[in-house]
């Protein structure tokens, strides 16, 4: 191969790279019509990855909270003590009755 051969290849070459590298550009864009950023399969792969440790971070603190809940609630002391309730007469009380009770306290 000729020097000036040599020199056609490598020019041919160069073409043929800068012809590929427009065709990805256009088939693959990276900004859309309004200049923002198309995020490419790559970039979602790796958030998507981040958000599911993110995620899984948030379920182990849930997790770790509701032990602590339950072990703080196993050592509070139990009231065993009844409930107290009001007896009840049978008496409905009106409106005006719960309203002049209301004003009282």
């Amino acid at each position: 191969m000729s020097a000036t051969e040599k020199a056609a290849k490598k020019k041919k070459d160069a073409l043929e790279k800068q012809r590929l590298k427009e065709k990805e550009e256009r088939e693959n864009p990276t900004v859309d019509a309004n200049g923002e950023h198309i995020q490419t399969v790559a970039e979602a792969k790796v958030e998507a990855a981040q958000l599911q440790e993110m995620l899984e971070a948030g379920e182990a603190a849930v997790e770790e909270k509701l032990k602590l809940d339950a072990q703080r609630m196993a050592e509070e002391p139990v009231n065993t003590e009844p409930v107290k309730q009001t007896e009840d007469d049978g008496h409905l009380e009106t409106v005006e009755e719960v309203k002049a009770k209301m004003a009282a306290a």
